[in-house]
């Protein structure tokens, strides 16, 4: 219902007015007090900087300015009233991003959407019609439900006002009316916040505890990296006390994707909160010892029609990312640090000596947990320090300059003989001694040895560097982590996992990824349990299938396309979002152009034209402009993507989402009939909000072919000049 014509539309806009008064008053006052050297820190877009000076009186103070600042535009979002149990009048409560208390009374205008009365805003009813109940911290608080009403507010203006039911609809076809309403509006070039439509399956996720690992197989557009932020932003409000922005780390497939997601956390209010790739991570622990072979290059030769594998167990990536490999790595390790301390004994003189088995007692049991390396330094630091005893009793006499020449020198052949290697000696070392030559296939050892020796390594030798520096040398500046997540974890190894789970203070993890989208052939898992094997304890499982992004038919056609290969783990349960039904058709001279130009006519902000290659993409970013549309070419060494018309390759699709797309190439030579073409055409055909065409040269796909013909329609005619 729109806002005028709503009954309530008087009652909202003057509770409307009355907290945005509030909300302006507030900052007023806190950037009146805010000191001058701080008050730039306001301005800023983002609230890590804020987060630098939060543990100070100023910097509380300016944390709140910068909350009260992103209310302005927003200050609430949803309101329930809700009856406690022996009580009759239902109270009305404000649900915003941040809470806002009435500075005359104290009352609450405003309550924080992750505070625990807030559930009962996202929590379907049980039982009975308005029976609701809540989790607070002194217990379980039960009542009645008499009001859920969603409010849309942009830049402090009421725009629309919609009652939802109190009691539980039908769960297999979500027709929410607000929900309809947010799907239906416009992406910009950044991923948003969804706290004004968590839905029920989501707010478990979100709102589960925080010591135990989650697993998440999200369909795709099933909202889980947002779910995940929105997960992150809940912890750090309720284990405020456990959990520290500075030791939480977020981890993505590329930076594209980390721009992309960018602006969740600050609109959520968080900040200081590390956002990285894995890649960039290991990089910067190794300190550059090593440089990655080029990224775009090697993506280009993964992704390459004529590069399939025939067996991805076999692949480098399973082989050295797997939990064989940790195993690999420990028994070496334990060889190594069993002839770790060099055999002799430590003696400046007759008479002062430090016996080799004393020192392996230090080395094996008094050490024992750290570093190999930090072990080693210790061990040496203490002799220096025994030495300097010794000496003491000859500094008044003739013969100290001659002891101290004598001891000095004594303890420099000793450090000597200890072990010197980096962990890049030590990996060269194992995977050219007998373990590795019996573990690993001749060839890949052969390989990987020839870009070690030029400096190089490939991504999959990241996690195996990285678990060696953990055991000779440690980490560098590293707090133990309260928490971390892993997006699009599908790509990720158990390796990788177990590495991280070594750097976490508890198992508090959120995983998430989609076994369909595991698009990087020969890397990553091909179950979850691989995983969950990484833990000992039990993890928790969710399956989130109902797909948000699309509209039902570009949902229904692409589980027909994934299905051609066999049913896929969780297949996409569509929203019941009607839209324009998916165009397939030849892709003759000036039909891409077409397409954009009709997409764009239209009015989606947000257009990308999907090619396989970066080649291929090349080609059609100058066919777009000798048609006079301008398009972004997205390519692996950039770091942004900024909206508009884009042109991307298939591999750099996933993650983000667009209101229409125009899938280029997607004939036979592009996408066979196998597993993994049909995951990576699936991803390009699901990052489509509205619209969606295909094209082929030729003949299509055969992951085309046999597919219903009630699930698309041909493409408007293309003229030759587009």
């Amino acid at each position: 219902m729109g806002v005028e014509t709503h009954p309530a539309h008087t009652e909202e806009q003057q509770r409307l007015t009355t907290t945005l008064a509030e909300v302006r008053g507030q900052l007023a006052e806190l950037r009146r007090t805010t000191p001058p050297d701080l008050q730039e820190l306001l301005e800023e877009e983002s609230p890590d900087a804020v987060r630098v000076a939060e543990q100070t009186l100023a910097g509380m103070r300016l944390s709140r300015a910068w909350q009260m600042r992103l209310a302005q535009s927003e200050p609430h979002f949803g309101r329930i009233d809700f009856a406690e149990r022996g009580s009759d009048r239902p109270v009305p409560l404000y649900i915003g991003k941040v809470g806002v208390e009435n500075t005359a009374n104290r009352e609450p205008l405003v309550i924080d959407w992750r505070a625990p009365v807030a559930s009962l805003f996202y929590n379907p009813i049980a039982g009975e019609e308005g029976a609701a109940e809540y989790e607070a911290p002194e217990g379980i608080i039960s009542g009645t439900l008499h009001l859920k009403r969603n409010l849309a507010i942009k830049g402090g203006l009421l725009q629309r006002i919609v009652d939802s039911q109190v009691q539980s609809g039908d769960e297999d076809q979500i027709v929410d009316e607000f929900l309809q309403y947010r799907l239906w509006e416009s992406r910009d070039a950044r991923l948003r916040d969804i706290v004004s439509t968590i839905q029920a399956e989501q707010n478990e996720i979100i709102r589960a505890g925080l010591d135990q690992p989650l697993i998440i197989q999200g369909v795709a557009g099933s909202g889980k990296t947002t779910v995940a932020l929105h997960r992150l932003a809940f912890l750090l409000y309720r284990y405020r006390e456990q959990v520290a922005p500075a030791r939480v780390w977020i981890f993505a497939p590329n930076r594209v994707f980390l721009d992309y997601i960018s602006a969740v956390l600050p609109e959520l209010g968080v900040g200081g909160v590390r956002q990285t790739t894995f890649s960039d991570w290991a990089l910067e622990e190794l300190e550059w010892e090593v440089s990655l072979t080029d990224t775009a290059r090697r993506l280009a030769q993964m992704f390459d029609p004529g590069n399939r594998l025939a067996d991805e167990d076999a692949a480098p990536g399973r082989r050295k990312g797997s939990l064989a490999m940790r195993d690999l790595l420990e028994q070496a390790l334990a060889a190594y640090e069993a002839n770790f301390v060099p055999d002799e004994d430590v003696q400046l003189w007759p008479g002062a000596r430090i016996r080799v088995r004393e020192i392996r007692q230090w080395f094996h049991e008094q050490y024992a947990g750290q570093p190999l390396y930090g072990r080693k330094a210790r061990i040496i630091a203490r002799v220096k320090v025994w030495m300097g005893q010794r000496l003491d009793p000859y500094r008044d006499r003739a013969q100290f300059k001659e002891r101290q020449k004598q001891a000095q020198a004594a303890v420099r052949r000793w450090a000597a003989h200890w072990p010197d290697h980096t962990p890049l000696q030590v990996y060269r070392n194992i995977l050219a001694g007998p373990l590795g030559q019996a573990a690993l296939p001749a060839a890949l050892v052969a390989e990987t040895l020839a870009l070690l020796k030029k400096g190089q390594v490939s991504p999959d030798d990241l996690a195996p560097l990285l678990w060696l520096k953990g055991r000779l040398l440690g980490f560098k500046d590293h707090p133990e982590l309260d928490h971390v997540v892993i997006d699009e974890a599908q790509d990720f190894s158990p390796l990788q996992v177990a590495l991280l789970r070594e750097l976490a203070r508890t198992d508090s993890f959120t995983i998430l990824g989609d076994l369909s989208q595991g698009i990087h052939t020969g890397q990553g898992i091909a179950s979850w349990a691989e995983l969950q094997e990484v833990f000992p304890g039990e993890c928790r499982y969710f399956t989130l299938a109902q797909s948000y992004r699309s509209t039902y038919e570009i949902v229904t056609f692409a589980n027909a396309v994934i299905s051609r290969v066999g049913a896929p783990t969780v297949l996409a349960r569509p929203v019941f979002r009607s839209g324009a039904p998916v165009r397939v058709g030849l892709q003759v001279p000036g039909a891409v152009a077409a397409a954009v130009r009709a997409l764009r006519e239209q009015g989606h902000a947000s257009v990308a034209v999907v090619g396989r290659t970066e080649d291929e993409c090349c080609a059609l970013q100058a066919e777009l402009q000798a048609a006079d549309l301008a398009a972004t070419l997205i390519t692996a060494r950039q770091a942004h993507y900024r909206g508009g018309l884009s042109v991307i390759p298939s591999y750099l699709t996933k993650g983000l989402e667009f209101d229409a797309v125009v899938v280029a190439g997607a004939g036979p030579h592009n996408y066979t009939l196998t597993a993994a073409d049909a995951k990576l055409l699936y991803v390009c055909l699901t990052r489509a909000l509205h619209e969606l065409v295909v094209l082929y040269p030729d003949v299509p796909s055969p992951l085309l072919q046999e597919i219903d013909p009630t699930l698309y329609v041909p493409p408007a005619a293309a003229t030759p000049n587009g």
